[in-house]
């Protein structure tokens, strides 16, 4: 297929383009993408890129090796085996392991206090959120004047509301 700016080379890349919440892609050899400002992703750009993922894993791994050679006392839970799980083995972990897991309970929710949950009410139902979804749906058809859409739209929202009461 040819680039869709010059219509002459073969396209060799897909550039897209989010603009109002509407997406749009283009397919661009080398020189049109170079005009738009898209860098090339070869060369150094995917050496760089190679170099970060290796770092990253070399890192991890020198993380696994470093930690404590810890266990759970009542069901013999490693840390370094909740490192590779996720998942503790009794309610007893969570004291074994707390100098362990404060951080990342810290990273996770900003803070290690418990705070109460968000009321119920507070929360919109799934039902809600499709309505809001159909709503904005819709005002996009009525600005592109795509009025049989927008009127399916409307009796989608209308059926909606009707179950919802």
């Amino acid at each position: 297929m040819n680039c869709q700016r010059c219509h002459i080379k073969p396209a060799m890349m897909r550039v897209t383009q989010v603009v109002n919440g509407m997406r749009n892609d283009l397919l661009l050899c080398h020189n049109c993408a170079q005009l738009i400002g898209v860098d090339d992703m070869s060369g150094e750009q995917t050496e760089d890129i190679t170099q970060h993922i290796l770092d990253t894993i070399q890192d991890y791994q020198r993380e696994l090796e470093e930690l404590p050679e810890t266990s759970c006392t009542n069901c013999g839970l490693n840390i370094k085996l909740f490192h590779e799980n996720g998942q503790l083995g009794c309610p007893r972990c969570y004291n074994e392991f707390e100098s362990f897991l404060k951080p990342l309970i810290r990273r996770y929710h900003g803070t290690t206090r418990h705070s109460s949950p968000v009321s119920r009410k507070a929360i919109p139902k799934l039902q809600d959120h499709r309505v809001i979804i159909l709503r904005e749906k819709l005002n996009r058809a009525l600005k592109s004047e795509d009025f049989e859409t927008a009127a399916k739209l409307r009796d989608e929202i209308i059926a909606a509301d009707k179950t919802k009461k």
